[in-house]
């Protein structure tokens, strides 16, 4: 009975059967009603000598009081879970007004310094966290205050929205691209979409459940993503006292927060790790008047599982079947556009990657970042290994194309743009000309233009190994003389 008066409308009428002391239960339920205001009026009908095999019937007719209440109706709402899911259009609506909380806002931090004293300013982590990911990175991210002190590998960001951050909020902690020096990758897709063939050694999800529209999925999805024994820092706010009917007054938190869950889905969560920290009551949680849970531990040799129905993808389902890889530079983030565009508009392009070949400023940023389809952003720091990288998430392409073609786009599943650079082959045999190598590689190395410099060293009568350490730079040496090496690579 309760649970339906969150499907009623304002001009509701409520029927209820086997309404008479020959169902207690039943008359119990409408009591409950009564006492906590959910129902208008409601009256008996019925003859009173109305007997069926030995019991009294009667109906009882009335309506639901509605109070303000979200058009979706939850998957999962249940007294004991919480609110688990929301549609998408729900979801969405949750991202546009998370949007202009921070388009708005002065400040380049989200309660960072709370939570730092909330997980005991993280004294139970390791010096070295690995390769992070955070998932629902935000404007900020709350890894850059985790990672102070202590030494990392690279950083994967999962934010939905961080393309949209990177080119509108003003102090945006990875606003061109890259975390600081770490190698970096940005995803701007939901969560719920992650592929779970990569693992981390820290997975990061703070204040993050709230606001996505699948709380399973994003739970299956994080808890796979960690490597066995590896860590898990979590936090969130516990909605215990939620039973589904919000007040006008709380408008905007409910739409700001749709899901909302409760202790008995944060104690399965922690069920699958070994706890190193945990509190579930810090200064920050009393100041704000809310339950939750702070938690570090290493996760445990086993597969997140649920019984609980997930959603179906939320995010575009564009249609088409090829990723398309683009090589951008500081210098072609401009007159790339109309090859970004040409892509971004193909109906069979279903998302696009872009990967630094340096580091961008704001207007390389906005230039690139206009175009809906780019969802996987990666710096410069992973050029040296952005086959490994992009594999992570997409097929890595063989050839790269300087210029596509909508004829082109009509054929392979992925397709990589190469307008940044060149690869330069030198090859080499004389020993007298060693010394010239120490002036031309690293003039080759220097030039914008170039992507990758390889030499060839074809005298394996003389060891020669050059004087230069640069992720652009292979050295191979040959075992037979040929001038035909050259096109080997």
């Amino acid at each position: 009975m309760k649970n339906m008066a969150r499907v009623a409308s304002i001009n509701n009428l409520l029927l209820v059967d086997d309404c008479s002391k020959s169902w207690p239960a039943v008359l119990k339920g409408v009591d409950y009603l009564k006492k906590n205001d959910l129902l208008n009026n409601i009256q008996m009908h019925g003859p009173e000598g109305w007997i069926y095999r030995g019991a009294q019937k009667r109906w009882c007719i009335g309506s639901y009081n509605v109070k303000y209440q979200a058009d979706p109706i939850p998957r999962s709402f249940t007294n004991v879970t919480g609110t688990l899911s929301v549609p998408c259009k729900r979801r969405h609506g949750a991202q546009s007004i998370e949007q202009i909380t921070w388009d708005k806002r002065v400040t380049s931090t989200d309660r960072n310094d709370a939570h730092v004293k909330s997980f005991n300013y993280y004294k139970s982590l390791p010096p070295n966290l690995g390769n992070i990911i955070e998932i629902g990175a935000g404007s900020f991210t709350q890894a850059h205050t985790i990672v102070e002190g202590k030494t990392a590998t690279s950083i994967t960001l999962i934010e939905p929205m961080a393309f949209h951050y990177m080119t509108n909020v003003k102090r945006c902690f990875y606003k061109n691209g890259s975390f600081g020096s770490l190698p970096t990758t940005i995803l701007s897709i939901p969560a719920e979409e992650l592929s779970n063939t990569r693992k981390f050694d820290t997975l990061i999800m703070i204040n993050v459940i709230e606001h996505v529209y699948d709380a399973i999925s994003i739970f299956n999805a994080a808890i796979n993503l960690i490597k066995e024994n590896c860590i898990f820092i979590w936090h969130e706010r516990l909605c215990n006292n939620y039973r589904g009917v919000v007040n006008s007054e709380h408008v905007r938190e409910f739409q700001l927060h749709p899901i909302r869950i409760k202790q008995v889905i944060a104690k399965q969560v922690l069920s699958m790790f070994d706890e190193n920290y945990i509190s579930w009551d810090t200064e920050e949680l009393r100041r704000l008047q809310n339950h939750g849970v702070y938690f570090i531990g290493h996760r445990r040799n086993m597969v997140s599982k649920t019984f609980i129905p997930q959603h179906p993808p939320c995010f575009e389902q564009i249609g088409g079947r090829q990723t398309i890889i683009f090589f951008v530079s500081y210098e072609n983030a401009t007159f790339i556009q109309d090859q970004l565009k040409l892509v971004n508009n193909a109906a069979n392009t279903k998302l696009i990657v872009i990967i630094q070949t340096d580091e961008f400023n704001n207007t390389a940023i906005s230039n690139v970042l206009q175009f809906l389809k780019i969802r996987i952003l990666i710096s410069y720091q992973h050029l040296h290994n952005w086959k490994k990288e992009v594999s992570n998430y997409v097929e890595p392409c063989l050839f790269i194309i300087l210029h596509l073609t909508l004829a082109i786009l009509e054929g392979s599943d992925t397709y990589c743009v190469g307008n940044s650079g060149v690869t330069v082959i030198l090859m080499g045999y004389s020993s007298r000309r060693l010394n010239n190598y120490d002036i031309i590689l690293p003039a080759y190395i220097h030039m914008p233009i170039t992507n990758q410099i390889i030499l060839i060293w074809n005298n394996k009568n003389i060891s020669f190994t050059p004087k230069i350490d640069s992720p652009k730079f292979t050295f191979i040496k040959e075992k037979v003389n040929s001038m035909n090496n050259r096109f080997n690579v």
